[in-house]
């Protein structure tokens, strides 16, 4: 259970530097070069107003009971106002050294002298102390009296009681975890807006397809949305183990993060595996903060490992994971480590989007292959098999259209830039099982920006239906913005829904019984949207 009283929490300040350096009797000159590097390292973050990495590389010991909120709260109001500049080292010395804060006292400390110049021309002469860590990093040390210490928490980490009304102990949780995100992103001045939370207590439509309380939490990028089960909420937290309901939520914020800063997400565990990394980091805070009890980071790697992917499944594949043991791994990396652990710069990541997000499909200036979004054999049906895959030109894509040349032109203006498509069909002589659909083909084409994929929606939909005679019907939330058709053939009903996400335009065509064709229509486009976001 989170604590319901906080701790008193310690911290201390100390500037940062560089310098070249020169051999000393007894110590290794490796020793006083590697704690150069570090210093000019942390100068160099300091002057760059990277603050979330210059929390996570300071000393473990000062993890343990200074929040993030109280250290980038200090550096960016009243640091970074003075315009200072990266250090030049005048000296280092090993000495044994007692943190005054915690009164511990260090034996093998490197004091490194600096004169550090501010944008109103003056330079500061002063000293920074580092410290080896367990692996033998350098790490630095923040503030230098408890009054000190004592004012920035009370300024930057205001205490907040835990309430112990299930009720509202929801809100609570997901307003820390939306704080702790947006102080982080103000820390790398970055734009940050909430993403929308829903508990879902039976299945419900979302932009990315159905989410069902069956499963414990869901991230949609399209509608920016974290979904969370109350079935898992009320059976863990009811359970006493509330810290893993709390880990569930922030797996999926770790996903909205991602979202916001484009990251890459390769056909590996590797995406999945940074989330609950980030959810490692949050719960470092919450227990610097004071905000955990004995039992809760057990809570944590205990649903780590029941969230893990069993030992026979491909760990190369999209949605895959992790193992077990890979998922307990990175969540206590990112719990010891923090943002660097989980290999994320807030303030390198690509531009930042509050509202609306980057665009899907697109991380880092890197196109992603749209063939990779496409559905398998295994999304569509056990009844079909694949009988086509591979893209077109445009004036292949525009060739049905009953005014090609005008089509072309269109797509032309609106950016088009690429396709890739994939058609599946039952074998010859085999018919479906009852419901099921006897052909499928999927489309996805990349426009310049939304606008366009917007237009060429409306206008394809209004060109089928004009040149066939489809009738347009229902399609519920999904996507950006949707239409669908559907058209009464000797083989079943035809259905298309035709999605916007974001600068794509997904085209799925189901030909099936009845009401069958809409619903697989729409249940494969959600798996697209997916892979998409």
């Amino acid at each position: 259970m989170w604590s319901m009283s906080r701790v008193v929490l310690l911290v201390t300040a100390a500037v940062l530097t560089s310098w070249v350096p020169t051999a000393r009797a007894g110590v290794a000159q490796a020793d006083e070069a590697d704690a150069a590097a570090t210093a000019v390292d942390l100068s160099r973050l300091e002057a760059a107003s990277d603050f979330n990495t210059l929390y996570d590389r300071i000393h473990p010991d000062v993890h343990a009971v200074v929040p993030r909120a109280a250290v980038i709260g200090w550096f960016q109001n009243e640091w970074a106002p003075l315009g200072p500049g990266v250090s030049t080292v005048t000296g280092v010395r090993f000495v044994a050294w007692t943190w005054e804060v915690t009164g511990v006292t260090y034996p093998f400390t490197a004091e490194v002298s600096f004169e550090q110049p501010f944008a109103d021309g003056s330079i500061r002469q002063d000293v920074v102390r580092l410290v080896p860590d367990a692996k033998g990093e350098w790490r630095w040390f923040f503030g230098r009296s408890r009054a000190f210490v004592d004012e920035q928490i009370a300024r930057y980490v205001p205490a907040a009681p835990i309430p112990s009304d299930s009720d509202i102990f929801a809100e609570f949780v997901l307003a820390d975890i939306d704080e702790f995100w947006r102080a982080s992103f103000a820390g790398a001045d970055r734009a940050y807006a909430a993403p929308g939370l829903v508990a879902v207590d039976a299945p419900i439509d979302s932009s990315c397809g159905v989410v069902d309380p069956t499963g414990p939490g869901a991230f949609c990028g399209v509608d920016h949305t974290i979904y969370y089960s109350s079935d898992h909420y009320e059976a863990l937290v009811g359970g006493g183990t509330d810290f893993a309901w709390i880990t569930v939520v922030a797996h999926e914020w770790g996903h909205y993060v991602q979202h916001l800063l484009a990251v890459a997400r390769p056909a590996s565990n590797a995406y999945e595996l940074q989330a609950d990394c980030l959810a490692g980091s949050y719960a470092r805070d919450a227990g610097t903060r004071g905000l955990l009890e004995p039992g809760d980071v057990t809570e944590a790697v205990a649903m780590s490992s029941r969230g893990g992917d069993p030992l026979w499944l491909p760990q190369d594949q999209p949605g895959a994971h992790g193992t077990s043991d890979d998922r307990i791994t990175s969540f206590m990396r990112g719990y010891l480590d923090g943002f660097v652990g989980c290999q994320l710069s807030i303030a390198d990541g690509a531009e930042v989007h509050a509202d609306p997000v980057p665009e899907v499909g697109q991380t880092r200036g890197v196109e992603v292959d749209l063939s990779r979004l496409l559905p398998t054999d295994a999304d569509v049906s056990a009844d079909l098999a694949m009988t086509a895959d591979g893209s077109r030109s445009l004036a292949e894509v525009t060739t049905n259209y009953r005014n090609p040349a005008e089509a072309t032109a269109r797509f032309a203006a609106w950016g088009w830039g690429g396709n890739a498509a994939r058609s599946f069909a039952a074998d010859d002589g085999i018919d479906p099982s009852p419901g099921g659909a006897s052909s499928v083909y999927v489309s996805i084409h990349r426009f310049a920006d939304a606008a366009g994929a917007a237009l060429a929606l409306d206008y394809s939909a209004a060109d089928q239906a004009a040149a066939t005679g489809a009738v347009e019907v229902p399609t519920g939330p999904i996507g950006s913005r949707s239409r669908a058709l559907e058209l009464e053939t000797p083989g079943g009903v035809e259905a298309t829904v035709y999605t916007q996400v974001d600068r794509f335009l997904i085209r799925v065509t189901v030909v099936a019984a009845g009401d069958a064709a809409i619903h697989t229509a729409r249940r494969v486009t959600a798996v697209v949207i997916a892979r998409a976001v």
